[in-house]
């Protein structure tokens, strides 16, 4: 990133030397790459979301062991519907 950058300035530098033409062409190709970048993908937050963890109670481990697993199970199911979302976003910007 900082290298277009640099190239940026160098390039603003050097428009003092250009002609009307070239400057008019190199502000078409930048507006055509800026045009045909892809739009940046912002994810939900359930993609983002963090697992809260299960914390020991005075229980017996093996209900402690369904309580974590019911509360993967909703994590799966985070990540699933977080699929879902971007298997859509991605076929309609393929339109």
């Amino acid at each position: 990133m900082a290298i277009r950058a640099l190239i940026l300035i160098a390039a603003i530098a050097l428009t003092g030397c250009q002609s009307n033409k070239e400057r008019l062409k190199a502000a078409s190709v930048a507006k055509g790459e800026t045009a045909a970048r892809k739009p940046v993908l912002v994810l939900p937050a359930a993609c983002t979301a963090v697992m809260e963890r299960v914390k020991l109670r005075d229980e017996p481990w093996v209900i402690h062991s369904w309580r974590w697993n019911v509360a993967a199970d909703n994590r799966d199911q985070l990540a699933r519907d977080c699929q879902a979302w971007v298997d859509d976003f991605n076929k309609r910007i393929a339109q």
